[in-house]
């Protein structure tokens, strides 16, 4: 099998060599964000961050790669559909984020956000690293969970009910994560 091959580096990064995203960050980087983009403009938001979206895209991909989250990842063709489909739905929820008339940045009830790594792979797996250490702070997988869906945009209604919690529940949790968290973050 050719070292340049998709097929090579999804067999590695599904067997856990985080190095393994790099190469594939590279190639397909700019074309998530061109995806992400043309759906962005397809859902009128005026204020999108299309680096954003594909650098969130990315992350879900690798997590669940690295967990064998996926049915099928065999090749190229398999890893552009599970891109397209994670990117749309990203976009997707970027779209109902900003209808919320939540901002970024404004006192919104995101408890952290994942920079893009503006196509620089060795920032991409910083990133990772960071989140993931942020991740390891937190107290049961509840508080993960929850830390997770919030991150990908999910209102506390909707976190709650994917739990089967209530929105108390959900709200005193991102109240820890966000104090766990400050203390982690200068």
């Amino acid at each position: 099998m050719d070292p340049g091959s998709v097929t090579l580096w999804l067999n590695r990064l599904t067997t856990g060599d985080r190095e393994a995203l790099g190469p594939l960050w590279e190639r397909y980087y700019e074309r998530v964000v061109s995806l992400a983009r043309t759906r962005l403009r397809r859902l009128d938001v005026r204020a999108a961050d299309e680096e954003d979206v594909a650098a969130s895209a990315f992350y879900q991909f690798y997590r669940s790669a690295a967990d064998n989250g996926f049915a099928r990842l065999e090749n190229r063709d398999d890893l552009w559909q599970v891109l397209a489909v994670l990117t749309g739905r990203k976009a997707l929820d970027y779209h109902k984020y900003e209808s919320r008339g939540k901002r970024r940045g404004g006192g919104g009830e995101l408890p952290v956000e994942v920079a893009g790594g503006g196509g620089d792979p060795a920032a991409a797996t910083l990133a990772a690293d960071e989140v993931q250490i942020l991740f390891e702070r937190l107290p049961d997988d509840q508080a993960r969970e929850v830390a997770r869906l919030k991150l990908e945009c999910h209102s506390n209604k909707e976190i709650a009910d994917r739990l089967g919690c209530t929105v108390r529940t959900v709200t005193r949790r991102l109240a820890l994560i966000r104090s766990i968290w400050g203390g982690a973050c200068p």
